[in-house]
């Protein structure tokens, strides 16, 4: 009898500390995600960059409302044309600043547009609120960044993901 409950201690212990585990491991992947979002942020405040870059991770038909059936992965063809030539110039305040340059989005020639861009975190992802190709918000996960450029994605239909890279002008 005392090795029976021996036995059911030991693993009730087994079953607490592997459960204490976890939440370890989540509040450390919060706090590892706080830190890479500050550094994000960082990183891209009081700097210009341009969209060099649209494609998918899996081979797609993006257009599914023609008669053409395509499996792509690069998808720069479909970026509108008033997002290729922007400058968007990300203030420190969070607010960034759109150049449209000489094309600009249909129904608004303003020279610039003015919107906002945070970052959020949880334990998963870290996340960054910018713009759709319409300049509405829209929410990303951040892929990766360094001192020259970032990439961001989405999440589409059948587990694909779409990215856009933006890389830094000098």
């Amino acid at each position: 009898m005392e090795t029976i409950r021996t036995i059911g201690l030991f693993i009730l212990s087994g079953l607490a500390l592997s459960s204490c585990h976890k939440s370890l491991s989540d509040e450390g992947n919060i706090e590892a995600n706080k830190a890479r979002a500050a550094q994000f942020q960082s990183s891209v405040a009081n700097q210009n960059y341009k969209l060099t870059a649209f494609y998918s991770d899996k081979p797609i038909d993006y257009i599914t409302t023609d008669a053409v059936v395509k499996s792509e992965t690069d998808l720069w063809a479909y970026v509108k044309y008033h997002l290729k030539d922007d400058v968007n110039n990300f203030g420190g305040d969070a607010s960034v600043i759109i150049n449209q340059n000489a094309i600009k989005i249909p129904g608004n020639d303003a020279a610039q547009i003015s919107r906002s861009y945070s970052t959020e975190y949880d334990k998963s992802f870290v996340y960054f609120n910018f713009i759709d190709d319409a300049y509405k918000p829209q929410q990303y996960k951040l892929s990766e960044f360094d001192a020259n450029k970032f990439v961001i994605y989405i999440d589409y239909t059948g587990g694909v993901k779409l990215f856009s890279k933006f890389e830094k002008l000098q």
